[in-house]
């Protein structure tokens, strides 16, 4: 068995959202996939440590999330709005996870995370 969580920081302030100790983030959201499951979650903590997730209807549901994966390579497609990202947001923060039978799933708190920049609106 193995599962994915692709974390999300969306405001870009570390000091918001969940942090697992270190990390140079702080996810406001993340998506979860496993064998037939891929959903939105939305972090409901109130301290960055704690491991606090709503998903589902709290958040749009699934039923919007596109994967796509082969070799070692994971495409997620999330509508922004179902992240409450605006036109006026520039970029989220990525970081990813994964777990099997062999590996931890919490990244490591060097890593930095990815910075995805949205395409420009369009005029």
């Amino acid at each position: 068995s193995c599962w994915y969580y692709v974390y999300l920081d969306t405001d870009q302030n570390p000091s918001t959202g969940f942090n697992a100790g270190g990390w140079k983030m702080g996810a406001d959201y993340r998506i979860y996939i496993d064998k037939g499951v891929t959903c939105i979650q939305k972090f409901m903590g109130t301290e960055q440590g704690q491991d606090v997730w709503g998903w589902g209807q709290e958040v749009n549901g699934a039923q919007t999330i596109k994967i796509a994966y082969k070799a070692e390579v994971l495409e997620c497609v999330v509508p922004r709005k179902d992240i409450k990202e605006t036109n006026a947001s520039e970029a989220v923060d990525i970081m990813w996870a994964s777990w099997a039978e062999s590996f931890d799933s919490i990244p490591d708190p060097a890593e930095k995370p990815v910075t995805h920049k949205y395409s420009p609106k369009p005029q």
